[in-house]
């Protein structure tokens, strides 16, 4: 290695071999913390994966065909606990103020809550957008494109 050292300064002088090894180790350390970044990101996605609450919606009437109560169930399917959830109807032929809307403090791994409202009308789909948070704090969104006699026609969950 001194052989090595020694040509280094004989061809480069000593100040420029310093430096031309200092940027070596830049780029090395660089390049070391950029893969250790991509761990750490993988790390993470794999863990939410473990425990990632996924939440749908369905309603349930009273009587089938028929306007009046009825009870909109939220349902995580997901493994993990759905935390601060917010919902609401969306493409309500009411004002928006007065669309069905409502929140739950956590919704279990595997549990469902329900909230019941009356109909005014009776559209040909419902979809209810819901806004949750997984444990480890990300943010979720998820759609669900109910038929009028409150089936679940679609599913869309996205991480924002």
């Amino acid at each position: 290695m001194p052989d090595i050292w020694h040509a280094l300064n004989c061809w480069m002088g000593t100040r420029a071999a310093q430096n031309w090894l200092l940027l070596a180790n830049l780029v090395a350390v660089s390049v070391y913390v950029c893969l250790t970044r991509k761990i750490k990101n993988a790390a993470i996605e794999q863990t939410e994966g473990l425990s990632r609450p996924v939440v749908t919606a369905a309603f349930e009437r009273n009587v089938p065909s028929v306007r009046g109560p009825s009870k909109l169930r939220l349902r995580n399917v997901g493994n993990g606990p759905a935390l601060a959830v917010s919902w609401k109807l969306l493409d309500d032929p009411r004002q928006h103020s007065e669309a069905p809307c409502g929140e739950f403090a956590y919704i279990e791994a595997h549990g469902a809550e329900e909230r019941a409202f009356d109909y005014s009308s009776s559209p040909m789909k419902y979809v209810v957008e819901c806004l949750f948070e997984g444990a480890s704090g990300s943010k979720y969104r998820s759609r669900t494109e109910l038929s009028a006699n409150g089936s679940p026609m679609t599913f869309l969950q996205t991480r924002i």
